[in-house]
Order: structure tokens, then sequence, then C-alpha cells
């Protein structure tokens, strides 16, 4: 039980920081834009379902450049997203939900059309495994952590390090008031939009040999997400990435003892516990 536990736990810490990845994104948008894009997770499932049709043709070894090349280009694609969809609604919170899941629908149907409706799994590109407390865990999900964690700390220095961060980060806390002393408003949101994009396409890359490959694995991903995001607060990244934790070691660790489905109850019930108490989420009103 101990060994299955501690498996559990370490599964958790995966998951979580897959579920950083996409909440995070998530929430720069939300935090900045205003817009809750509740389409976030199919470029989660397009990200996976790109490299997946573009590593048939070209090998196994494509997987290494599309960590760069597949959020390159759905960072050029969230362009025109942001532009003609949701900057001409950004005022309107009903019309940008409306938008997001007429949006969502849509990336669902060309994912079956792309990619077909049966879902398929895929070798980890790296093989082996590593001894930990008496069992085998595979090598590539100690990767999956690693990389995720790497690019969770390259976002927090180049938002609080870097002078296009800092403009981020003052347009947040002050939209009206950015504009006023100079900032590109314009440009900073559409890179933000495009950035947090790019951030949900990375992580359906990552997780093509955790979970199945499917046209509906976005909903799978963004679930877990969406509740780190309201259990963290809205517009909080720091409390997105700890609550993304939280998230998966309560699903990672529920796993142990209840089926996959029971464990992401629990998961609802911890955002029902949160927002009973504390509507804001743990985090909530603290801006980081």
């Amino acid at each position: 039980m101990i060994e299955q536990l501690i498996l559990g736990a370490i599964n958790g810490i995966v998951w979580g920081l897959i579920i950083a990845l996409i909440a995070i994104g998530f929430n720069l948008i939300f935090g900045l834009l205003n817009i809750k894009n509740l389409a976030h997770g199919e470029f989660f499932m397009l990200g996976a379902i790109t490299t997946t049709i573009l590593i048939r043709p070209l090998g196994d070894l494509f997987f290494w450049p599309s960590l760069i090349i597949v959020p390159m280009i759905f960072f050029g694609l969230a362009y025109p997203i942001e532009r003609f969809l949701f900057r001409p609604i950004s005022n309107s919170l009903n019309a940008t939900l409306i938008v997001s899941i007429g949006l969502s629908y849509i990336l669902q149907q060309v994912g079956l059309y792309i990619f077909g409706g049966i879902g398929t799994r895929i070798e980890f590109p790296i093989g082996g495994y590593i001894n930990i407390a008496g069992f085998s865990y595979p090598i590539y999900r100690l990767f999956v952590a690693f990389l995720s964690s790497i690019m969770l700390i390259l976002l927090w220095l180049f938002l609080y390090r870097t002078g296009f961060g800092l403009l981020i980060r003052a347009s947040r806390r002050n939209k009206e008031l950015a504009m006023s002393m100079g900032i590109p408003a314009t440009t900073v949101c559409a890179f933000t939009f495009c950035l947090g994009i790019s951030f949900a396409a990375l992580s359906g890359i990552l997780s093509m040999s955790i979970m199945p490959i499917h046209y509906l694995m976005g909903a799978d991903a963004f679930i877990p997400a969406l509740i780190a995001v309201i259990v963290g607060g809205l517009g909080n990244l720091g409390g997105s990435l700890l609550a993304a934790i939280i998230v998966g070691e309560v699903e990672g660790i529920g796993a142990v003892f209840f089926s996959p489905t029971e464990a992401r109850i629990l998961s609802l019930l911890l955002l029902i516990g949160v927002l009973l108490f504390r509507p804001t989420g743990l985090f909530g009103g603290i801006r980081k």
C-alpha cells in the first residue's frame, strides 16, 4: 500500500504540472484580456493530435523538434483567433463565453475529421524505467515533470525579469492606466493570448504517452485545469500553480483507492468545498 501511495503521489505531481501549464495559460489570458476561453482545452487536444499525425510519416524522432515547432505553430494560429473572434467582443463576457463554446465545438469536429474517432497511444519517446521505492517508474514521466517545471520557471523569469513581462504585468494590473502611459496594450494582449495557447499545445504534446489521444481529450485535461484556476483564484498565476499540484495529488492519490472517474469526483468535491467557504478561491484577490 505504501508503494502504491508513493506511486500515486508521484503521478499526482506529474499530472499536476501538466495541469499547471494549461491552467496558467488560461489564467494568463483571463487576467489580462478578461476572456474565459472555454475552448482552451481543445488546443491541448490539437497539440497532441498535430504531433501524432506528423510523427507517423516523419518518425518518432520528430517528437523532439515538435516540442518547439508545434507550440510555435499554434502561437501563430492563435493570433487571428484573438484578433477576429475575441478582440471585437472583449467587452462582453456573455459574448466571449458563447464564442468560446462555439469555437470549442468547431475545434473538436476538426480533430474528429483529421484524426478520426478512435483513440490511440504512442510509446514513451524516452524508454526505460527507474527504480523508486521498490517499483519501476517510467523515465519519460519524470522528464515531463522536469520539462514542465522548466517551462513554468522560464515563464516566471519572462514575466518578472524582462521588460516585456513588465508590460504584461502592468497591463494586468490596470489596462487603462497602462495604455495612458503609452504601453501598446493591443500588442501585449495579442502576445499574451498566443502565449497561453502555445502553453496548452505544449502540454498536449507532453501528455501524448500518458493519456489516450482522441478528439475529446481536451475536456479530460481542461476540467481539472479549470478546477485549479477556480480553486487558486481567477487571475492568480501562482495560485493556479499551487492549486494544480493539489488537484493532481487529489486525483493521483485518489486513483490508488478509487477508479479514475471517482478520483475526478474528489477534485470536484474539492472545488465545491472551496466555493462554499472561499468563493474567490484560496488565493483570490492576490494577483501574481
